[in-house]
């Protein structure tokens, strides 16, 4: 026998306090993601119905809205994404993770991961691998295509530069030389 204490509340109910509360704000940073473990499989890539509604809720006020994701896993954003200003991939960032997304978000650390995966634009888009060929029309996912939301490699950072004058010290170079 056990006993267990709990709640029961919807989390949709506190999202009018949540929009309430960015209402006052400069910037709203949503912090959103999914319980994942080894134990189970998932039908679904998109948020939770709650973290959903609370983003959109949010976006609706109108004010800079950057999406944190922390999660093991790939996310379709489908559904959210054109409302969000900017989202960051936190992954599981660990016991400092709090500070880099701090720092990286206050524009004191310029950002420079890249995907290691390929997001996505809905769950029935998968599988997506970052190796596939370029778009074909005859590899159209039911009106989505197969493009990703996000490809491998990905990532944006605070920084732009171009290459120019590129010269190579040979005009041809083995695969043992430099």
């Amino acid at each position: 026998a056990y006993a267990q204490l709990g709640w029961n509340i919807s989390p949709l109910a506190l999202i009018p306090e949540a929009v309430n509360t960015a209402a006052n704000a400069d910037a709203i940073i949503a912090v959103v993601g999914m319980k994942d473990d080894e134990n189970g499989d998932r039908a679904y890539l998109e948020l939770d119905d709650a973290q959903e509604q609370l983003i959109l809720a949010l976006a609706k006020t109108g004010k800079p809205l950057i999406v944190v994701i922390q999660t093991g896993t790939v996310i379709a954003m489908n559904n959210w994404i054109d409302k969000a200003d900017a989202v960051m991939f936190a992954w599981y960032p660990g016991e400092e993770g709090g500070r880099a997304i701090a720092e990286i978000l206050m524009g004191d650390v310029n950002p420079s991961a890249k995907l290691p995966v390929s997001i996505p634009r809905t769950t029935g888009q998968v599988p997506i691998q970052y190796n596939h060929l370029p778009y074909k029309p005859e590899d159209v996912y039911v009106g989505i295509g197969n493009e990703p939301q996000y490809p491998f490699g990905h990532g944006l950072s605070y920084t732009t530069f171009e290459y120019s004058n590129l010269r190579l010290s040979a005009k041809e170079i083995r695969t043992d030389e430099n």
